[in-house]
C-alpha cells in the first residue's frame, strides 16, 4: 500500500516538473515499473530528488521519442508542454472548429483541434482511444494567413471554413498574443501556409462519422467543376477558377496505351484516384 500511495505523490511530481497537463496522461504502471527497476539498481538506498530526477529524464526521452517517431499528431496538446516543443517538421491533422475576427481588426483566427482519424486507422480500437480522443479535443487559437482571407470572402467558399474542415499543417510556431483574463497567456499559433485542406465526399468509406454531415460535393461542383461518380472525379461543370489546384490520391496508374490522334500516333497512361 505504502508503494502504491509513493508511486501516485511521484506520478504527480513528475506532471508537475515536466509541465505535463495531467498527471492521467503519465501511465501508473510506466511510474510504477521504472520506480522499481531504479530502486533495484540502488539498493543502498535512492533519494526522492534524485529518483524525480531520474524519472524526469527518462519521461522526456519517451516523450521526445513519441514525437519524433509518430507520421501525424491529431492534437495540439504537445504546443503546451513548455519543456519539449515539437520539430517544425511535425506533420499536424487539425480540425477548424470556428472562426471569428479579432474585434477591431481585420485579423481573423481560427480555433483549431486534433482532427478526428480516419476509419480504416482503428484509433478507437486502440487500448488508449479514450485518452487520444481526449488530446484530441484540446483546442487553441491559430492566427489565418493573409493568403487565406479571400477565400474567407468569396462567396463561392462560404461555409468552407466552418463546416469542420479539417487539414494538415506543419512549420508550426506558438506565441502568446496576450489579452487574457487575469494576465493569462493567450497561445495562438502563428501564420503559416504550409496547409492542406482536406475535401470528403460521402462515397468515402473511411470518414468518421462525426464529418459526415460536412461532404463538398457542391463546392466541389460549384468551385472545380466536378463530381464524383463510379469511382471516379468527372467533369460536371465550368471551373469557377482557373488557376486552384485538387490534390487527389493516386489509387492506380494503367498500362501504357497508344492510339492515333489527329495524324500522330500518341501514347497516354489512365490514372484513378
Amino acid at each position: 500500500m505504502e508503494f502504491d500511495k509513493t508511486v501516485e505523490s511521484m506520478r504527480k511530481e513528475l506532471a508537475v516538473c515536466t509541465q505535463t497537463r495531467s498527471s492521467d496522461d503519465i501511465p501508473w504502471s510506466w511510474v510504477a515499473t521504472t520506480m522499481a527497476r531504479l530502486l533495484s539498481e540502488h539498493s543502498s538506498g535512492i533519494s526522492r530528488t534524485v529518483l524525480l530526477t531520474e524519472l524526469e529524464a527518462q519521461w522526456h526521452q519517451i516523450a521526445m521519442g513519441e514525437v519524433l517517431q509518430i507520421e501525424t499528431l491529431r492534437t495540439v496538446a504537445p504546443f503546451f508542454n513548455r519543456i519539449i516543443k515539437p520539430p517544425q517538421s511535425t506533420v499536424f491533422g487539425l480540425k477548424i472548429d470556428s472562426m471569428q475576427p479579432i474585434p477591431g481588426t481585420g485579423i481573423w483566427v481560427w480555433r483549431v483541434s486534433g482532427a478526428p482519424e480516419p476509419l480504416d486507422a482503428g484509433g478507437a480500437k486502440n487500448a488508449d482511444g479514450h485518452q487520444r480522443k481526449r488530446r484530441a479535443e484540446t483546442q487553441m487559437d491559430a492566427f489565418v494567413h493573409q493568403r487565406y482571407y479571400p477565400m474567407i470572402e468569396a462567396h463561392e467558399f462560404s461555409g468552407f471554413f466552418t463546416s469542420a474542415r479539417t487539414m494538415f499543417a506543419t512549420s508550426l510556431w506558438m506565441a502568446d498574443r496576450g489579452g487574457g483574463s487575469g494576465g493569462q497567456p493567450v497561445h495562438t499559433l502563428l501564420p503559416t501556409t504550409a496547409l492542406a485542406f482536406e475535401l470528403r465526399i460521402q462515397d468515402d468509406p473511411n470518414l468518421p462519422k462525426v464529418l459526415r454531415p460536412h461532404t463538398d460535393e457542391q463546392l466541389l461542383h460549384n468551385v472545380f467543376g466536378v463530381r464524383f461518380a463510379g469511382g471516379r472525379f468527372v467533369r460536371s461543370s465550368v471551373p469557377a477558377f482557373d488557376a486552384d489546384q485538387l490534390w487527389c490520391k493516386i489509387e492506380f496508374i494503367g498500362e501504357p496505351t497508344s492510339e492515333w490522334r489527329n495524324g500522330r500516333l500518341t501514347s497516354y497512361r489512365c490514372i484513378e484516384g
